[in-house]
């Protein structure tokens, strides 16, 4: 059975909420996943982000959209992309490439983080 990501948020709500201490935050893998969650942790009485804070990472569209509106990590993409093209590009034509490239992601806070209370 395949499980998306969204599935993943919901299941994780659960677990959490079973869970006697309860966290403040949760940073998730992605943005659907922070999306399943927040909408499971909703369902089960929980108010993000007065409860609890979600972060997702990616920075999809709907993040900005949603209600409550994701807090993220932006990592440019395209740039991704292209430093690997470029870098498997100079590996065919036997050049050396550097062995870390550092790219620049960007916390976008939006409203489901607040303080820890």
């Amino acid at each position: 059975m395949i499980i998306n990501n969204y599935d993943v948020g919901f299941q994780c709500a659960d677990i959490i909420a079973k869970e006697q201490s309860k966290p403040t935050a949760i940073i998730c893998a992605n943005d659907e996943i922070a999306i399943g969650l927040i909408n499971r942790l909703t369902s089960l009485g929980y108010n993000v982000p007065n409860d609890i804070s979600v972060i997702g990472f990616d920075d999809i569209n709907i993040a900005k959209h949603y209600i409550p509106s994701l807090t993220t990590i932006h990592y440019p993409k395209f740039q991704i992309g292209y430093e690997m093209a470029r870098i498997l590009i100079a590996m065919v034509n036997g050049e050396s490439v550097e062995q870390n490239t550092i790219l620049q992601t960007e916390l976008i806070v939006r409203e489901s983080t607040s303080p820890v209370k």
